[in-house]
């Protein structure tokens, strides 16, 4: 009987720290960003400085400048917006296109990609704008969760954009929900 008593004790401390294990969503990765207010996690380049904007509901990464003359600091932001409904994708994504269209200048969407960031369909788009006499260019993905979206927008000068298409790309692909 004491025997039986004592291994349901160990049973039960056993299942109580696998549970809080799995709460805290496993050991955290070196060099990955964790939102946890918000659900996600990204993993920034190496040496770009991380800072939460005053709007609390965006974090964004920038790169170093790269020279003297270098006059935009390369930059990838995740924006989390919540709303009262959920929201289709392709929805979400059109109306964002709208507002883009009819708030940047010179506004020109070049390329739209079906992608899975994790697990989860999104949607990534390359698109331009002018900006202070500037052509910016930029890579977005969009990723709907329920009722929260996320906007993932890489922004770069039109001359840099190509040497930093690449890291880009791998950070906001390493985007997951946790």
């Amino acid at each position: 009987m004491r025997s039986l008593k004592y291994s349901s004790s160990i049973l039960a401390l056993l299942l109580m720290a696998a549970i809080l294990a799995n709460c805290g969503g496993g050991p955290r990765e070196p060099g990955r960003f964790y939102a946890d207010d918000f659900d996600f996690s990204i993993k920034f380049p190496e040496g770009w400085e991380v800072i939460r904007e005053a709007d609390g509901i965006t974090i964004s990464a920038v790169s170093p400048l790269d020279s003297e003359d270098d006059m935009l600091y390369e930059t990838i932001s995740v924006s989390v917006e919540n709303m009262f409904v959920a929201v289709d994708l392709d929805e979400y994504f059109e109306a964002i296109n709208r507002v883009s269209q009819s708030e940047l200048y010179l506004f020109e969407l070049e390329r739209v990609d079906d992608v899975m960031l994790g697990n989860t369909s999104a949607k990534k788009a390359v698109f331009s704008y002018v900006e202070q006499g500037e052509t910016i260019r930029s890579m977005g993905y969009c990723v709907v969760n329920g009722r929260t979206a996320y906007l993932i927008t890489c922004i770069s000068d039109e001359y840099s954009y190509p040497a930093y298409a690449g890291e880009f790309a791998a950070a906001a692909e390493s985007f997951r929900f946790e």
